[in-house]
């Protein structure tokens, strides 16, 4: 009886210790994606602006809001490309902690555009050669995002 009473005690000492080490981890890992999606965001502001203003003096007087966009895809093309990178040189040399994983892809490209995520689920999709998956993943995200952002402004107007 004493043994056993012993083996529970044991045995809830590690779930409570284990708990505790999940909980440390989940919290570093908030601190590391949360320090990479600031420094993310203020890298896709600074670009965005930069890459506008450079379309802006390109582009011909009366150009509308095409300099602002350009800007916006600059950062969606440069982040998804980001986050490509990250996870081919993690796949390749298999230097990727977690903790950096969070930290480049989750904070920082997801900080600088969260479009990259989406290209690298579907870039994943069409390697993966689930091409039917991959349409309908773009046309539903494209057209419901599109969507819900005429929802917010007619909502907010």
């Amino acid at each position: 009886m004493l043994a056993a009473l012993s083996r529970g005690l044991h045995l809830n000492a590690n779930l409570f210790f284990g708990l505790i080490h999940n909980n440390v981890v989940m919290v570093k890992t908030l601190l590391l994606i949360g320090l990479g999606g600031g420094a993310g965001s203020m890298l896709r502001y600074l670009s965005a602006r930069g890459a506008a203003n450079l379309a802006a003096a390109i582009m011909p007087a009366g150009a509308g809001s095409w300099p602002g966009m350009i800007g916006t895809l600059a950062v969606n093309v440069t982040g998804s490309f980001a986050i490509g990178a990250v996870a081919g040189l993690a796949a390749r040399y298999g230097w990727c902690t977690p903790e950096v994983r969070s930290l480049l892809a989750a904070g920082l490209c997801g900080g600088y555009t969260t479009f990259s995520a989406f290209s690298h689920e579907n870039a994943g999709l069409l390697l993966a050669g689930h091409y039917g998956a991959a349409a309908l993943y773009i046309t539903l995200s494209v057209a419901l995002c599109i969507g819900a952002a005429i929802a917010g402004m007619a909502l907010t107007r």
